[in-house]
C-alpha cells in the first residue's frame, strides 16, 4: 500500500507559500533552485523556513545551472512551433519528474500556488500531469483574501 505524501512546490513567491500554508498538513516543502534566479529568491525561501519552523528541500539540475546554459544548448528561449521551453523543461520539470520517480511508494498530493490571473496556467498544469492523481492548487489574491481551489482527483 502506498503512503500519502502532501508536497508543496514553493516557487519563491507568496502565492505558492500561501497555498501551502492554507492547505495545511503539508508533509514536504520543495523549492527548485536555478542559479540565475533573483538573489532574493533564496532569502524568501529562508524566510519561509523560519515562518514554518522546518527546512525546505532545495533541488537543482545537475545538467544545467542556469537559463543561459539552456538557451545556448537549445538555441533559443522557445520553439516557435511546439511551444517547447527548454529552460522550464530542463531546469524545473525534469527535476520534479526525477523527484517523483525517486518516490514510487507514495500517493502524492501536490500543492501549487497561483494568483487569480494564472487560472489557465493552473488548469494547464493539471492537464499536463496526469500521473498526479491528487491536487490541491490554490489561486490567491492576497489583497482581497480570495481563495479558489482547483482539484483533480
Amino acid at each position: 500500500m502506498k503512503k500519502n505524501l502532501k508536497v508543496c512546490w514553493v516557487s519563491a513567491g507568496v502565492s505558492s507559500f500561501m497555498a501551502g500554508y492554507l492547505a495545511g498538513n503539508v508533509d514536504k516543502w520543495i523549492y527548485i533552485d536555478v542559479a540565475d534566479q533573483h538573489p532574493d529568491s533564496i532569502r524568501f525561501i529562508k524566510d519561509c523556513e523560519k515562518a514554518l519552523g522546518i527546512d525546505i528541500e532545495i533541488l537543482r539540475s545537475t545538467e544545467y545551472g542556469c537559463v543561459e546554459d539552456c538557451i545556448r544548448v537549445f538555441g533559443g528561449f522557445r520553439d516557435a512551433h511546439s511551444g517547447f521551453a527548454p529552460c522550464t523543461n530542463w531546469l524545473k520539470k525534469r527535476i520534479r519528474k526525477s523527484w517523483e520517480a525517486a518516490h514510487p511508494d507514495y500517493d502524492l498530493t501536490y500543492v501549487w500556488g497561483y494568483d487569480l490571473n494564472e487560472i489557465p496556467r493552473a488548469e494547464n498544469m493539471i492537464e499536463a500531469n496526469p500521473q498526479v492523481r491528487n491536487w490541491c492548487g490554490s489561486a490567491i489574491r492576497i489583497t482581497r483574501q480570495v481563495k479558489c481551489e482547483i482539484r483533480k482527483t
